[in-house]
């Protein structure tokens, strides 16, 4: 239960770093919490899928295949919590792998 918590607060602290760093990923900071929930079920539930599909095209591409991925599930996720807002493919791919490095890093100081 207290890893749960802390990924949960890691990646809404994480993904409300998104939003302050990129312009066109913006939210309303009520929408914070059920963005982190659905975000945690899409990486629980879908990206194991995605990851085992694309175990070609990720082996082919020595990995960076997993930014893509990493950058649909933020895509997918912004779109269930926010669907009127505009937000682009790409600019998601670049904020997934920004997001990524801050969970690294914030997952090996409070997970010590």
């Amino acid at each position: 239960m207290k890893k749960i918590c802390i990924s949960l607060l890691v990646n809404g602290f994480g993904l409300y770093l998104i939003s302050q760093l990129f312009p066109t990923i913006a939210f309303e900071k009520e929408a914070l919490v059920f963005l982190t929930l659905i975000f945690g079920l899409l990486n629980i539930t879908v990206k194991p899928i995605l990851k085992l599909l694309s175990l070609p095209i990720t082996l082919l591409s020595l990995g960076l295949f997993t930014l893509v991925i990493n950058g649909l599930m933020l895509y997918m996720a912004l779109n269930i919590a926010t669907p009127l807002e505009n937000i682009d493919f790409g600019t998601c791919i670049i904020a997934g792998f920004v997001f990524s490095i801050i969970n690294t890093a914030l997952n090996a100081v409070f997970k010590k």
